[in-house]
């Protein structure tokens, strides 16, 4: 018989959880993103990337893209309106990162995209690289634009041993990545072509900095100035803007964060206030974000990434900004880059939304 006793309960929570990630372990997949043997192993292999690419690479038949990656993994804990110690470098012709800085970082927003890629948890610094090149070559149509291709490299690798433990501990950095990234994009031109993707827990960094960026808080951290300048007129005079004038795109792959963190009164409920569209793409039959209340000790919610948006209230802008992508169909219960990357149909649709334009009926639904 068992016994209601508090303590024999919470040993008994405390077995569920270690049960549960035991068995996601088995599948060689976490919650929150990749495992680093399944990245180095398996998806940068496969999609042939290296310094210098394949031939018949995206980095050979795109030559003027520029790679550049800011990394945060020096970066504490930040004050509100405080500059984060963000560190840049860009790839050059022969293959190799080059420091560079904030100033040429953002003179080189003027007349190409950003377009942002956010890996997910237990990433090293060198992998994050590598498979910010992978998602480079999945996520970049052949037919755009030079672009800039920013890979957004944080500290989430594992540390320790206890597996429940350090997964919520990332969660709460997502936050401070959340401010960097809304600190980073302040910098840049009101009227700067951005669009981002990411993966897992970078969802939660993406939603969180567009929150920010749009005038909310995050865990008590936020932007110092209300507004942005746009690019100087003919007669010098900069046009101050309100921070929901930005217009990105993004793309949300297996978000594990809350389903309703988007919506009126939730956690980011300002993201989409800065998005001209942002699609979410995920699995009804994610195994690992299946356990997304039992890992986040957030019981009351379900992950963006395993059912989809809570109900949207309605806006006076209405609610077309927004979609949703169903992919359980396609890779049923996997919960790892490796499976996203590898469909033709769910990079071609996060190609669609993340170009400034698109054709109808090249991959992905039509806009």
């Amino acid at each position: 018989m068992l016994s209601n006793h508090p303590q024999t309960v919470a040993r008994s929570v405390r077995l569920a959880v270690l049960l549960a990630v035991t068995a996601l372990s088995s599948y060689g997949i976490v919650l929150g993103g990749e495992m680093p043997s399944d990245i180095s192993n398996s998806a940068t292999s496969k999609h042939h990337v290296g310094p210098s690419g394949g031939p018949g690479s995206m980095l050979a038949c795109r030559p003027l893209d520029q790679i550049w990656v800011v990394s945060t993994r020096d970066v504490g804990c930040p004050k509100s309106g405080e500059a984060p110690a963000l560190t840049f470098s860009v790839r050059t012709v022969d293959g190799n990162m080059q420091d560079a800085s904030l100033d040429v970082f953002v003179a080189a927003t003027a007349g190409m995209q950003a377009r942002f890629w956010i890996h997910g948890y237990g990433v090293l610094p060198q992998e994050a690289i590598d498979v910010g090149l992978a998602a480079h070559e999945r996520f970049v149509a052949a037919t755009e634009p030079p672009i800039r291709f920013v890979v957004w490299s944080w500290p989430s690798e594992r540390e320790g041993y206890r597996r429940v433990k350090d997964i919520r501990e990332k969660g709460c950095r997502t936050q401070v990545e959340a401010y960097c990234l809304a600190w980073l994009i302040s910098q840049m031109k009101a009227d700067a072509d951005i669009s981002l993707v990411g993966y897992s827990y970078g969802t939660r960094v993406i939603a969180g900095g567009l929150h920010l960026v749009g005038g909310g808080e995050v865990c008590g951290l936020g932007l110092a100035s209300p507004t942005l300048v746009l690019a100087s007129d003919q007669g010098g005079q900069g046009h101050a803007v309100r921070r929901e004038s930005r217009n990105c795109r993004a793309v949300l792959l297996a978000a594990a964060m809350g389903s309703d963190w988007l919506v009126e009164g939730g956690f980011n409920e300002h993201a989409l206030g800065q998005t001209s569209e942002m699609l979410s793409i995920y699995s009804s039959s994610d195994r690992v974000l299946k356990f997304y209340p039992l890992a986040t000790r957030e019981k009351r919610d379900t992950a963006l990434g395993y059912r989809g948006l809570a109900p949207l209230p309605p806006r006076d802008e209405g609610n077309g900004k927004y979609a949703e992508l169903d992919v359980g169909y396609l890779i049923g219960g996997e919960h790892d880059l490796e499976t996203y990357l590898g469909h033709l149909e769910i990079t071609a649709a996060a190609r669609e939304a993340l170009a400034p334009t698109t054709t109808p009926g090249e991959g992905g639904p039509a806009k």
